[in-house]
C-alpha cells in the first residue's frame, strides 16, 4: 500500500512475501516510524507481538482483505486461462491488440493480456465494432472498483473486428508513430529506437492486414494498372493519328506522374526495416573498443549530458522527482514537449504513479553517495508491479542530478547486462566496478558506461 493511505489504530492484512497465495497476517498500525517503516502490534497470528513493517508488506485493510482474497483468485484464473489459449507477453499478436485497443480512445485499456475497462465503456467499444451484447466469458470478472477484467482470447477477437470496423482510427495513429520513430531513429542520437521499431513493426503489420491494409493496396494498384492502360491507349491513339509530339508529352507527363506517386507512396508505406548497426561513416567489419568508445563521445555522449541535465536543472528536488518518476523529458517534434521516455514505455501509467507517490513521500536528501540512493529508491518502487531494475536505475540518475551523486559503479539491468555478457565480464551481478572493464572504456563515466554497453551491445558480440 501507499504510505498515505496507511493510518495508525487501523487493522491490515500483512504478506512477508508479495507473492499471490501468501497466507494474509492481521496486524493493527500503532505508529509511523521514518520513511516507508511501521511499528506494528499482531492480532493473529502471534497475538501481542511488536515489530516493524514496511509499507510494501500491508496490501489491503482487514475489512476489506476476503474481497481482495476473491479479487487475486479471479485474476489468478484468468491469467491462467490465458496461458492456456496461448497468450505470449510481446508476441506480434499481443503488441497488434496493444495498437488497437491503445487507438479507441474510450476508457479501456489492454495490459498483460487483460482487456479492462468500466462495464459501460466495454459495452461502446462492442457496439463500435459491431459485436452482438452478449454475456461476458466465464474467466471474465469485476473488481471492487467496479472494473470489468476481460481475458485474452475475448480482447484478441474484440480487437480484430474493430480493426476491422474502424480501420481508419487504428491504421492512422499506427503509421504516424511509426514515421515519428523511423524519423528519430535516423537523426543521430536516435539509435536507442531501431530495436523498438523492429519489434513492433511486425505487430503494426498484423493490425494492418485485420484492417484490411493489404486488400486496399492490392485495389488501389489494380486501379493504377486499369488508368495506365487507359493513359496507353490514348497515347496509341494519338500516334495513329500522326500527333507524335503530343503524344510524346503524354507518355513523358504520365511516366513522370506514375513515378512520383510511388516514390511518395514508399515514403509513406511503414514496415521499411532500419538495422541495428553502426551509424553511417563507419567501415564495415568489426569495430574496437577504442572506435566504439570514440563514436559514443562523438554520437550520444552529448544526448546523455543534456537529458540528465535537464532533470538537474530544475527548480526544486520534488519538481525533480516528479519528471523522474514519471520518466518526462523534453522530446517530439518541434518545439519540444515533454513525452514518457522510451525505456518506461511498457510501464503503466498507474505504476510510474504509485512510484512517484512514493517518492514524494520519502525523503532522499539525506542520501550521501549515489548508491545510497539506488538502494533507497529501490526499496520504495521495486516491489510496484510494472517497476523493474532499469526503471530504478534510471530514476536514481535523474534524481541524482539535482542531488550532485552519480554512480561510481557500473549498474547491470537489460541491454546493459547483455553488453557486458558480450564483453565476457560477470554480468550476472548487479553492477561492475570500472576497473573490472576493458582499459578503453575506463575512459568514460561510470554512468556512460553503462549508457555504451546497452547502445552497442551488438557491436561487442561481433
Amino acid at each position: 500500500m501507499l504510505k498515505s493511505e496507511i493510518q495508525p489504530g487501523k487493522d491490515y492484512a500483512l504478506r512477508e512475501k508479495r507473492t499471490p497465495g501468501t497466507p494474509f497476517q492481521r496486524v493493527r498500525i500503532i505508529e509511523h516510524v521514518r520513511g516507508t517503516k511501521w511499528k506494528a502490534e499482531w492480532i493473529e497470528p502471534n497475538p501481542g507481538l511488536v515489530h516493524y513493517v514496511d509499507s510494501s508488506q500491508l496490501i489491503t485493510r482487514w475489512k476489506d482483505h476476503k474481497a481482495f482474497l476473491k479479487e487475486e483468485a479471479d485474476e489468478q484464473r484468468l491469467r491462467k486461462h490465458n496461458e492456456e489459449v496461448g497468450y505470449k507477453p510481446k508476441s506480434p499478436v499481443i503488441l497488434a491488440v496493444e495498437q488497437v485497443f491503445s487507438a479507441v480512445g474510450d476508457e479501456v485499456s489492454f495490459y498483460e493480456g487483460c482487456l479492462s475497462g468500466p462495464p459501460d465503456a466495454v459495452d461502446r467499444v462492442r457496439a463500435r465494432a459491431g459485436v452482438a451484447q452478449a454475456s461476458n466469458s466465464p474467466f471474465s470478472y469485476v473488481d471492487r472498483r467496479g472494473t470489468l477484467h476481460l481475458p485474452f482470447d475475448e480482447a484478441l477477437e474484440l480487437g480484430r473486428k474493430f480493426c476491422a470496423a474502424e480501420p481508419a482510427a487504428v491504421l492512422v495513429k499506427a503509421e504516424s508513430l511509426e514515421r515519428e520513430w523511423a524519423s528519430e531513429a535516423q537523426r543521430a542520437g536516435g539509435e536507442y529506437l531501431v530495436g523498438l521499431l523492429n519489434e513492433y513493426r511486425a505487430g503494426w503489420a498484423l493490425a494492418r492486414q485485420w484492417a484490411g491494409h493489404d486488400a486496399a493496396i492490392a485495389q488501389r494498384e489494380a486501379q493504377i494498372q486499369k488508368l495506365e492502360r487507359l493513359v496507353w491507349d490514348a497515347v496509341y491513339a494519338l500516334q495513329k493519328a500522326g500527333l507524335d509530339n503530343e503524344a510524346a508529352e503524354a507518355s513523358a507527363s504520365h511516366r513522370e506522374k506514375v513515378s512520383r506517386h510511388r516514390r511518395k507512396s514508399e515514403q509513406r508505406q511503414p514496415g521499411t526495416p532500419i538495422s541495428c548497426g553502426r551509424s553511417a561513416g563507419h567501415p564495415r567489419g568489426r569495430m574496437t573498443l577504442r572506435q566504439i568508445v570514440r563514436k559514443y563521445l562523438s554520437d550520444y555522449a552529448d544526448r546523455s549530458e543534456r537529458e540528465i541535465k535537464f532533470y538537474g536543472t530544475q527548480q526544486s528536488l520534488r519538481d525533480t522527482i516528479e519528471l523522474a518518476a514519471l520518466a518526462k523529458f523534453p522530446g517530439g517534434k518541434h518545439p519540444p514537449r515533454l513525452i514518457r521516455h522510451p525505456h518506461q514505455r511498457r510501464i503503466p501509467p498507474p505504476a510510474l504513479e504509485d512510484a512517484r507517490q512514493e517518492l514524494l513521500g520519502a525523503d532522499l536528501r539525506f542520501c550521501r553517495t549515489f548508491d545510497d540512493l539506488h538502494n533507497r529508491v529501490g526499496s520504495l518502487i521495486r516491489s510496484i508491479p510494472g517497476i523493474g531494475a532499469l526503471a530504478v536505475y534510471d530514476i536514481s540518475h535523474r534524481i541524482g542530478a539535482k542531488l550532485g551523486l552519480e554512480p561510481e559503479k557500473v549498474y547491470l539491468h537489460a541491454g546493459t547486462r547483455d553488453g557486458a555478457r558480450a564483453l565476457g565480464l560477470d554480468f550476472r551481478r548487479p553492477f561492475l566496478e570500472v576497473s573490472e572493464l576493458p582499459r578503453p572504456l575506463r575512459r568514460l563515466k561510470p554512468y556512460q558506461i553503462e549508457d555504451c554497453l546497452c547502445i552497442f551491445k551488438k557491436e561487442f558480440r561481433r
